[in-house]
């Protein structure tokens, strides 16, 4: 999928490789695992707006926040499917669908009373 020349393009399975490193760093609460995702400078969206992070050590401070509420809301487990990947050697875009879970003994928990 070589766009205007760019060299090789970047293909599914390094798309896959990425995003299954970036969930699995989730999974184990591991915020320098879920940074090396990154090249910097390095803007994330979501919700219709981007948020710029210059570097590693900026990006490092919303992970670590983020994932103490992962932990508090015992969200454990990240899937993602790819829908669209666009793109050249330097740079591509992805659109994924991305959740994260909740752990099964967090759901397995009664949330009616007992009769």
């Amino acid at each position: 999928m070589d766009t205007a020349g760019q060299g090789t393009a970047t293909t599914r399975d390094e798309a896959m490789s990425l995003f299954t490193d970036y969930a699995e760093g989730f999974d184990d609460f591991d915020c320098d695992a879920v940074a090396a995702c990154f090249a910097f400078p390095a803007t994330l969206w979501q919700g219709g707006r981007g948020n710029t992070f210059a570097d590693e050590d900026e990006l490092l401070e919303n992970i670590e926040a983020l994932l103490d509420i992962f932990e508090r809301e015992e969200i454990v487990h990240t899937r993602f499917e790819i829908l669209e990947l666009t793109g050249g050697a330097e740079s591509a875009n992805a659109v994924v669908h991305w959740r994260q879970e909740l752990s099964l003994i967090h759901i397995s928990e009664p949330t009616r009373p007992e009769r």
